[in-house]
């Protein structure tokens, strides 16, 4: 769960949003911020993604608090994995310290 100013987001429902919006795979985290706790970051296995449009067509399906405030792409074969083969979010959140 991402708690941003206050309120909780589940990493699960943008990535479904992401998804429903773009067909493109994507991993939510929270990035540690001073103003609101965390920020809504995404991952998106997506290289052409088109930043605004993509957060017009997700205020069609998510809250405005929920639309990530910032985007990375990469190749699918650039996410981190564990050796258990899940993705290593703590790496994820370090691509964003870039």
């Amino acid at each position: 769960m991402i708690k941003t100013a206050g309120a909780n987001v589940s990493a699960a429902e943008v990535e479904n949003a992401i998804a429903k919006v773009t067909g493109a795979e994507a991993h939510v985290v929270g990035i540690p911020d001073v103003e609101r706790g965390e920020l809504v970051a995404a991952v998106v296995v997506q290289p052409d993604l088109d930043e605004s449009a993509l957060r017009e067509r997700l205020k069609t399906v998510l809250s405005a608090y929920k639309i990530p405030k910032r985007f990375i792409t990469l190749g699918r074969t650039e996410i981190p994995l564990l050796s258990s083969g899940k993705v290593d979010t703590q790496q994820l959140r370090k691509l964003f310290d870039a």
